[in-house]
């Protein structure tokens, strides 16, 4: 697995300097882009003159001609604070199906939230994929559904779960 190493400058309230880092998951075809805060996206040649970058933090997909165009690329200035217009985000991370969640204070790593302070169903928050009989898609399942059966996840979007849910596939 390649590993590339490219600083990127971002414009947001606070000026700071984030450094990219591509693993090579495809040779010369994919790769996951990262930073020291997890993963940002995905790049994908799409010809010998043309590269895809799937921005997951803006759910955006962008067309570069040059690998270069995405380590130099000035973010846009979130710092107005803008609504998603469909989907609630929980932890900053993670989609939920309920436009209020509840955080549910543990001691794992996975997000979860309850639908009212007094409710008695936990959810995780993201997509995951499920292995019933065979591999699943869900999303926002049950904690109980996850502690009976095998499970990966939780994605940020099901763009990714999608690509993983491939691979379990195989």
């Amino acid at each position: 697995m390649e590993r590339v190493k490219i600083s990127h400058t971002v414009t947001a309230a606070t000026q700071s300097v984030d450094m990219y880092t591509a693993n090579e998951v495809i040779k010369d075809k994919y790769w996951i882009v990262n930073t020291k805060h997890g993963k940002v996206g995905t790049l994908r040649r799409v010809n010998d003159s043309m590269y895809e970058f799937f921005n997951q933090k803006s759910n955006t997909l962008e067309m570069l001609t040059d690998v270069d165009e995405l380590f130099t690329l000035q973010t846009k200035d979130t710092s107005d604070n803008k609504a998603e217009s469909y989907v609630t985000r929980f932890s900053e991370k993670f989609p939920c199906s309920f436009s209020n969640p509840i955080e549910y204070e543990h001691d794992g790593n996975l997000p979860l939230y309850k639908k009212t302070a007094t409710g008695k169903s936990i959810f995780a928050a993201g997509y995951y994929i499920i292995k019933f009989k065979k591999w699943l898609p869900s999303y926002c399942p049950k904690l109980d559904t996850l502690t009976k059966y095998e499970y990966s996840g939780p994605y940020p979007t099901e763009w990714e779960m999608n690509l993983d849910l491939k691979r379990h596939k195989r």
